[in-house]
């Protein structure tokens, strides 16, 4: 799982940064408006920390507001920040930083707005892995470089700054968005695209994400089937076309929502804010 989206799901889990992860030349680097990593976290913490956000993890009123909201950056500072020990780039902090309080500014996340700032945030926070490096995710690449994690299907990925075309072929060519990269028979790859509903598919030939998902069944036959539509009954996040899969804390099963709403009684929205 990416380095983004695991903030969400932590505080949703992500990880942000902690201190003491950057190598960089000081001497190289713009001034740091944060002073630190430490107090990057901290503003990460408040970007998050808004009253609607409070509200809604801690129950807070107003005799309790200010009180629950000092908790609640403190604990995401300390618990949110980088446990997959990210590299830290400076010149992207701010753009994360504001990206963060846009995302979590009413208290509810939808899955454009994870997207939106986990792409953001790659310019802040990645393992910074050069060009041609190998990959899994864009997380593995160096995000201040706008290097991104480019794969085949099927294929190991490397990291490199994305060219978008109609032909897939080259190491950095990606496919616009509703095409995938598909092999073609006569060999090389061109950009087609995602499999209707029904169709085979394989690790190769694709489903649109954002739709379906290829099951395989007891034949061992593999068809692009639904995604769970909001409001039905799920197991994991994967499974529903809203993006999220809302369980209550404890339970094996949810129901599929667009939309998270932060709550205390969920298994993962509040988490990483609260004692």
């Amino acid at each position: 799982m990416s380095f983004f989206r695991t903030l969400t799901l932590s505080v949703l889990g992500f990880g942000v940064v902690g201190a003491g992860c950057g190598s960089d030349d000081p001497a190289q680097l713009p001034p740091d408006i944060y002073g630190t990593e430490q107090q990057f976290c901290e503003e990460l913490g408040k970007a998050i920390c808004n009253a609607n956000v409070v509200s809604a993890c801690y129950g807070s009123d107003e005799a309790s507001l200010t009180a629950d909201t000092a908790k609640c950056v403190e604990n995401a500072a300390n618990k949110a920040c980088n446990p997959g020990n990210y590299r830290y780039n400076r010149p992207g902090a701010e753009q994360c930083i504001n990206a963060l309080a846009l995302q979590y500014q009413d208290g509810k996340i939808s899955h454009t707005e994870l997207e939106a700032t986990h792409e953001a945030c790659l310019a802040a926070f990645s393992d910074g892995g050069a060009v041609g490096s190998d990959c899994t995710l864009d997380d593995d690449c160096d995000g201040g470089a706008a290097l991104r994690c480019v794969a085949k299907p099927g294929q190991a990925g490397t990291c490199q700054k994305p060219v978008v075309g109609d032909d897939c072929d080259a190491d950095d060519a990606v496919c616009a968005d509703g095409e995938y990269c598909a092999e073609l028979v006569s060999g090389g790859y061109t950009c087609d695209s995602y499999l209707d509903l029904g169709a085979t598919c394989s690790e190769t030939a694709l489903c649109d994400p954002d739709e379906a998902l290829c099951v395989s069944d007891m034949m061992m036959m593999s068809t692009c089937e639904a995604k769970t539509d909001n409001g039905q009954m799920c197991t994991e996040s994967t499974q529903c076309k809203g993006g999220f899969c809302v369980r209550p804390l404890g339970a094996m099963q949810g129901t599929c929502a667009a939309t998270l709403t932060l709550s205390p009684t969920d298994d993962v929205s509040c988490t990483a804010l609260l004692p």
